[in-house]
């Protein structure tokens, strides 16, 4: 086979594609139930022998105007162990998710891309993606989650790393009507020119579980902004994060739960909350040596 496509278009539902080493300037969109994995000499004769940090399988589709992966409207889909860039679209510059997808991603490095309204590096529209030991690093989006743009979704992140990533709204994650779990990850050096540096939510109520929000910036909520939203936050570090208002968290009519979690060392104010119609709460959480020039810096 010439490229990956070319695989794609012979496969038979629950085929396995394995993909050698190399780069492959293409753009692809995934089956029902098809696995594609990445990582191979071309010598193995099991999945486990693969070794995916010397060989490195890059979907590259620079030049193509064209989200590099397309999962739309197509369950059991798996893609593991690959490199995903060059792409530049409407939404999901990497991938695009649509139309009530459900597929998981794993070992997958999703760097390089962007998108004019939504995710950069990860589109998710009315989908439910399951993103496990990803890194999604250095996306760009002229709007919204420069990183992940989850919008009417039931999006799964577990073990991921958002870093570096650009955005107008929700840098690292923007989150629109939807309520994504997002466990054990990593939220940090994104960079908001509005709100969110690192998360965004609007009319959303996230679950947040054991995560780092570190370093972020953003006009209001360097670390989070919620907007209209709700959610619970737990076990979770928000620290380092830089804004005008609301360093740590910034929120407007929202009421999110905090439980557990530390909220310290962050410039312009911990926690920031209009209280028209807010109701944070926060329990048993650590806020301390936060910094601000003006008031509430926590």
């Amino acid at each position: 086979m010439h490229s990956v496509s070319d695989a794609l278009d012979i496969c038979s539902v629950s085929d396995e594609i394995w993909v050698a080493r190399g780069t492959y300037n293409e753009s692809i969109e995934l089956t029902e139930n098809l696995a594609l994995y990445g990582g191979f000499v071309g010598s193995e004769e099991a999945l486990e022998e693969r070794d995916l940090a010397q060989n490195s399988t890059i979907l590259d589709a620079s030049g193509l105007s064209d989200s590099v992966v397309t999962v739309s409207g197509v369950e059991g889909t798996v893609l593991d162990g690959v490199t995903i860039t060059g792409g530049s679209f409407e939404t999901g510059g990497g991938i695009r998710f649509s139309y009530a997808s459900s597929a998981t991603v794993s070992n997958c490095t999703i760097t390089g891309n962007s998108a004019l309204q939504g995710g950069g590096g990860v589109s998710s529209r009315l989908s439910a993606p399951y993103l496990t030991n990803c890194s999604i690093i250095a996306n760009e989006s002229t709007r919204r989650g420069g990183g992940l743009s989850i919008s009417d979704s039931q999006a799964t992140m577990t073990n991921c790393l958002m870093s570096e990533n650009r955005a107008e709204e929700g840098a690292g994650v923007w989150i629109g009507t939807s309520t994504p779990a997002i466990t054990s990850c990593t939220v940090r050096n994104n960079v908001a020119s509005k709100n969110g540096g690192g998360i965004a939510c609007e009319f959303a109520h996230p679950l947040i579980y054991n995560c780092d929000i570190l370093n972020n910036t953003g006009q209001y909520g360097g670390g989070i902004a919620f907007l209209v939203s709700e959610g619970e936050i737990s076990e979770t570090t928000i620290a380092y994060n830089v804004t005008p208002g609301g360093g740590g968290v910034y929120g407007d009519e929202s009421s999110p739960r905090f439980e557990r979690c530390s909220v310290f060392r962050n410039r312009e104010g911990g926690i920031y909350f209009i209280f028209r119609q807010s109701k944070p709460i926060f329990k048993d959480c650590l806020i301390e040596e936060n910094e601000s020039l003006y008031s509430g810096a926590g």
